[in-house]
């Protein structure tokens, strides 16, 4: 079954309830293993051979990163109107295939979201996974309106429903958090979480515009995400690096807080193009090291990270083609 580019121009929730988990609930085990290889095989393309993944049928998904030689962080979707039992299926898939492969499958578990995931259903995954000594993958505040909605209902942002539930006591990998408040910020800050930006998704779907720099001055680990070939279109990480970098640069110029002086604009420029460049060049590296797993994330294929280490932030910017920034006053 094909998902990329099967919905386009509609919201979250629309592309979600009508377009996308109709058709996952039509999925079979073998469907995962043959579409788990080809993402692979598109993400090496990429120069990307860790991935962290968190679906269904993840035991054909464990099987076909086993097969293909890659290394990856797995997660399986629950949600709370599937009752204990799911959990109790996911504990065992994690303690069967952790540290698998050779040390190159790790384990996590993997609530869908707050507004899918009651309560206690989270407070009962987040003792698990402590008891299991492992994390938790989720997604949190998608957008501003999952925020809204969930002060109006809860009386608490989706973000502190993971901190009243025990959720952000074991190392957490947080899916987008573009509605992020700045006091979620504040929560998010005192804990061991990531989180996974995926900023061509958040495009396609007309989402919000992540706080990344927030995110970055608060300590907080960002990794760039491609949150799969049905929201994304491609799994190129290198394009969800060049979105990351104009979306962060967009409310900088509409806000006017760059002086309109060319000199001082291109310098400017430079050095943020070159701190987000260098933030993200590891790519995966920063959620997966919040895992605290022997992970070691490789981005081999590609050139560009060998320089990274060696060159200035401007040399970086100089030597990548793929980022161009062209200033016309």
């Amino acid at each position: 079954m094909e998902l990329r580019g099967l919905a386009e121009d509609v919201s979250l929730d629309q592309w979600l309830n009508d377009c996308i988990w109709p058709r996952e609930s039509k999925l079979k085990p073998e469907d995962i293993f043959w579409g788990m290889q080809l993402g692979l095989i598109e993400m090496i393309e990429a120069g990307v051979t860790s991935v962290s993944d968190h679906y269904f049928y993840m035991t054909q998904a464990a099987q076909a990163v086993e097969l293909v030689g890659t290394r990856a962080l797995l997660g399986w979707a629950m949600f709370s109107n599937q009752g204990q039992s799911i959990i109790d299926e996911t504990a065992a898939f994690v303690k069967e295939w952790f540290k698998s492969a050779g040390n190159r499958i790790h384990t996590i578990m993997a609530p869908h979201a707050p507004y899918t995931c009651d309560d206690e259903f989270l407070r009962i995954t987040a003792r698990t996974a402590q008891k299991m000594g492992v994390g938790i993958y989720i997604h949190v505040s998608e957008t501003l309106e999952q925020t809204q909605v969930s002060l109006q209902n809860r009386g608490l942002t989706p973000i502190q429903v993971l901190e009243n539930t025990g959720v952000l006591e074991v190392p957490t990998i947080l899916a987008h958090a573009c509605g992020a408040l700045p006091s979620d910020i504040d929560i998010l800050s005192k804990y061991s979480i990531g989180i996974a930006h995926a900023p061509k998704t958040y495009l396609k779907l007309a989402m919000e515009i992540a706080p990344i720099r927030e995110f970055r001055l608060a300590g907080i680990n960002v990794g760039l995400a491609s949150d799969g070939a049905a929201s994304n279109n491609t799994l190129d990480i290198w394009e969800s690096l060049f979105f990351r970098l104009w979306q962060q640069l967009h409310p900088l110029l509409f806000y006017g807080l760059i002086s309109s002086n060319k000199e001082n604009m291109t310098e400017i420029l430079e050095d943020l193009t070159g701190q987000i460049l260098w933030q993200t060049y590891h790519v995966t590296v920063c959620h997966l090291e919040v895992i605290k797993t022997s992970l070691t994330t490789s981005y081999f294929a590609h050139p560009y990270v060998s320089i990274a280490t060696q060159l200035s932030a401007p040399q970086i910017i100089a030597q990548m083609a793929m980022v161009k920034i062209s200033i016309n006053l």
